[in-house]
């Protein structure tokens, strides 16, 4: 093989690494906007490059994130918590989000929920609880979900009522892993409306608002390290 065929045949690998490379970026840049800010699939497909780098990815921004879903009876919102979503390894009683519940016309009562946790090996958690203003209850880790069993929250009707989710992780987890916990189908939610079981039938999985590990040092001065 002469010379000059040895570097056409270099070239054309090197133009064949470059290709792939670009159609691989593009792929997953729009599986991070679709994941990380929630950007709705089809228009990830749509955007074009100057719309991804003209979007308004601030903590502002990330504190809008919110999960409605209602079936005009009961209602369930799921609330980011802005920046506090990243968080460093190892840390202890972390808000991962807020869940509202209301209901319109009936007293609903949340007895139990569970969720699967997305994103990490469950061994990572080292556990999580559900704030009811000062009441705290412990889950219960089984595999890849945790189960709070005694919930028991009571919304009158035309009221709302609020469950802060918080974590505790492993100093094993390592900058970049991101964690969620979602419910992820009707059975996983035990209400009764109106002193009867009720099944909130909108969409599943209900998907929580993503932990964002990441390598974060306070100095002296309070100030981000990254």
């Amino acid at each position: 093989m002469n010379i000059r065929k040895i570097v056409r045949v270099y070239f054309g690998f090197i133009m064949m690494l470059m290709i792939v490379s670009v159609l691989t970026v593009n792929e997953d840049f729009e599986k991070y906007l679709i994941s990380v800010f929630h950007v709705d699939a089809t228009e990830a497909l749509k955007m074009s490059d100057d719309a991804i780098w003209n979007m308004d990815f601030t903590d502002q921004d990330a504190q809008k994130y919110v999960v409605e879903n209602s079936d005009y009876s009961v209602v369930l919102k799921i609330q980011g918590v802005g920046e506090q979503r990243f968080v460093s390894p190892g840390s202890d009683d972390k808000e991962v989000m807020v869940i509202s519940f209301g209901s319109l016309e009936e007293m609903l009562l949340v007895k139990e929920i569970k969720f699967k946790i997305e994103g990490v090996n469950s061994k990572l958690i080292k556990n999580v609880k559900i704030f009811k203003g000062d009441q705290v209850t412990l889950g219960e880790i089984d595999g890849d979900y945790v189960t709070f069993r005694k919930v028991d929250l009571k919304v009158d009707p035309g009221f709302t009522k609020e469950l802060k989710v918080v974590a505790s992780l492993s100093s094993m987890t390592h900058p970049g892993q991101r964690i969620r916990f979602d419910i992820e189908k009707p059975e996983d939610l035990i209400l009764f409306h109106a002193n009867k079981r009720y099944t909130l039938s909108a969409y599943y999985p209900i998907k929580g608002e993503y932990l964002t590990v990441a390598n974060v040092v306070l100095d002296d001065k309070d100030e981000l390290e990254y």
